[in-house]
């Protein structure tokens, strides 16, 4: 992808990786399969696009690899909906607690308060 730097994701920070540690790099000089391989491409633009790749290398009458083919799909919506599924279920946990701190301080308000109407001995 000319105009793009490449980066995988190895912590929270996208990291830039040289071109000969990208998966089909990789597959052609070690002859491994590289699966799942989750990247990020940023555009000259500032865009990112996220990739799951998957490589297999072509190895030669000898055994050993000639090249490589790799498959990349593009999963940047599937990643930008897991992120909102993330967040609308931490929200939900978040009200399920503020429902039930309400429940219980509603429960002792009422358990602490005088009985009205009792009579004492």
């Amino acid at each position: 992808m000319a105009g793009a730097e490449i980066s995988r994701e190895l912590s929270p920070a996208r990291v830039e990786i040289l071109a000969q540690d990208l998966p089909i790099q990789c597959a052609a000089r070690t002859g491994q399969p590289v699966r799942n391989c989750d990247v990020t491409v940023v555009l000259e633009n500032g865009t990112a696009i996220d990739l799951l790749g998957n490589v297999e290398p072509m190895l030669g009458d000898n055994g050993r690899p000639q090249g490589a083919v790799g498959v990349l799909s593009d999963i940047t919506e599937q990643k930008r909906a897991e992120a909102t599924l993330r967040q609308s279920r931490d929200e939900i946990a978040h009200l399920n607690r503020v429902a039930a701190m309400s429940e219980l301080a509603t429960s002792l308000a009422h358990e602490l308060q005088p009985a009205s109407g009792r009579h004492s001995p």
